[in-house]
């Protein structure tokens, strides 16, 4: 089994909400298309998976050149994409120029065609590129938080998922520095 369809995003047997395929924003079509050789529906849950990502680098309005790395890897290794693709992907998808209901048809569509498992795998990818840079901010976490909503899972995921995380963590090392 590949990474691709560990993480879900390889096969086009993943259920689809409502059975329809979800619609993507101009953006994600934007970064779809940069994806040629590719089926239409692999390149847009990768463009979506990519969207998603650069959320949470992009949360405390800083993307780091480590998180954009972290990124690149991470849609490299899940996309299957050489390292110019992969980098073009990223910067397409954290580029800024994304708006609100971007990011929200892509979270939607990730929702709607993965399985809650992948989802949790998402989740510890987005708090992977919020701490490549050695801190994960009190925004990004609340962003990412914000995702696993959108996403459909629970609290505890989310906190479980953080927990692995904790280390990096601005908001516990300021209690170190207290204590």
């Amino acid at each position: 089994m590949s990474l691709l369809e560990w993480l879900g995003l390889g096969t086009s047997s993943t259920p689809v909400a409502s059975g329809g395929t979800p619609s993507s924003s101009p953006a994600i079509a934007a970064i779809e298309v940069r994806l040629t050789g590719f089926d239409k529906d692999r390149a847009r849950h990768l463009a979506a998976f990519a969207v998603v990502l650069a959320r949470a680098a992009r949360a405390d309005l800083d993307v780091s050149p480590e998180e954009t790395r972290r990124m690149c890897e991470i849609v490299e290794k899940i996309g299957g994409l050489d390292e110019e693709r992969a980098n073009l992907v990223v910067d397409l998808a954290s580029s800024g120029a994304l708006g609100g209901a971007d990011e929200y048809l892509a979270s939607r569509h990730l929702r709607q065609t993965t399985e809650v498992e992948e989802r949790r795998r998402l989740l510890d990818a987005l708090f992977a590129v919020a701490a490549a840079d050695d801190s994960i901010s009190l925004a990004e976490e609340e962003e990412i938080r914000e995702v696993a909503n959108e996403l459909g899972l629970s609290h505890e995921d989310y906190v479980g998922a953080r927990m692995a995380w904790r280390d990096k963590r601005e908001v516990l090392r300021g209690l170190k520095r207290q204590g």
